[in-house]
């Protein structure tokens, strides 16, 4: 369920990973491609209670294809989330934020993903120092 006015995802309990319901904020842009996803959906005819219907197979198929055109190797799917999460920890650089936007109930799980930017942190620690006298 998306609720456009509140740009907000919501996945509810039952289809959710970890079993929880979880709100999921989404920019203006992403609201927008969901609502043309759902207008060209409800335009043709191919609204089917799923946002995107996809079969397991068909989902790997088309990552081995993409996989194959990139020429990246040794690239696992998986390997997704991580870059998500590490990208996200710069716009909500606090855990717990990214914990409730990637559904991770414990922080410890987090930091296999979290790299929380050490040199940010150096950058800050000198930062802070040099203003002070």
């Amino acid at each position: 369920n998306v609720i456009p006015d509140e740009n907000t995802l919501i996945i509810p309990a039952p289809i959710a990973k970890t079993r929880v319901m979880r709100e999921i904020p989404l920019s203006p842009k992403a609201v927008g491609i969901i609502r043309e996803i759902h207008d060209h959906q409800a335009k043709d005819g191919t609204v089917s209670g799923e946002f995107i219907p996809y079969s397991t197979d068909a989902f790997e198929e088309a990552w081995k294809r993409a996989k194959t055109r990139s020429g990246v190797k040794d690239f696992q799917y998986r390997d997704t989330r991580h870059m998500a999460v590490t990208a996200l920890s710069d716009i909500y650089p606090k855990m717990q934020d990214l914990a409730e936007i990637t559904g991770n109930e414990k922080l410890e799980t987090l930091l296999v993903y979290y790299e929380g930017g050490h040199k940010s942190r150096v950058d800050k620690m000198t930062a802070y120092h040099a203003e002070k006298p």
